[in-house]
């Protein structure tokens, strides 16, 4: 499917021939209020005749392309969700408004000295950590805010949150996308 895609970059096609698709060399570019895109979708589903009910599982497998993101959105309408994981199976707070299910991801907020450090890819170590959600557990997906609430990065947390509150030093999460530009924040790092 990618290779025709890509085959009609440039191309007039069917009903759209008074629009032209992007040229092969155009840069992907995404709304700003668009703050992921999704990768994957698998569904397991089990159905009962019998009590004419469906269930299953929706795992989405995503990617952060813009910067804030704090929360996914999903459309629920009509659904009983029972519960959100994360790729290790630990489970993510949630809520759900109407027809909206809102995932929360978890927090570590930095200290405005660590920003741009992190924005050229370091690490966040202990020192630089200013707040943190409750219950961050290791190998869990958390986001690193500024004290301003503004997404730097996403991060993989190498320790618990109890264990970064107690620590006077290490490596607290690893860095795994950058969503903030270098240099928004100034230098103050070594």
């Amino acid at each position: 499917m990618t290779d025709f895609l890509e085959s009609c970059k440039g191309q007039r096609m069917g009903a759209f021939s008074d629009h032209v698709f992007a040229p092969a060399d155009t840069r992907e570019r995404w709304p700003p209020e668009r703050t992921f895109q999704l990768q994957h979708m698998r569904l397991d589903l089990t159905i009962d005749d019998e009590a004419k009910t469906v269930s299953g599982t929706a795992t989405h497998r995503l990617a952060a392309i813009n910067d804030g993101l704090k929360e996914v959105a999903f459309d629920q309408e009509g659904l009983d969700i029972r519960g959100v994981k994360d790729d290790s199976g630990k489970a993510l707070e949630f809520e759900v408004h109407g027809e909206q299910l809102l995932v929360h991801l978890p927090r570590l907020v930095v200290k405005d000295t660590a920003v741009d450090a992190v924005c050229h890819g370091a690490n966040v170590h202990v020192p630089g950590v200013a707040k943190l959600s409750p219950h961050i557990r290791r190998g869990q997906i958390v986001g690193v805010l500024t004290g301003k609430d503004e997404a730097v990065a996403l991060a993989k947390a190498m320790m618990t949150s109890d264990e970064i509150v107690v620590a006077k030093r290490g490596v607290a999460a690893d860095v795994a996308r950058v969503l903030m530009n270098p240099g928004t924040y100034p230098k103050l790092w070594k």
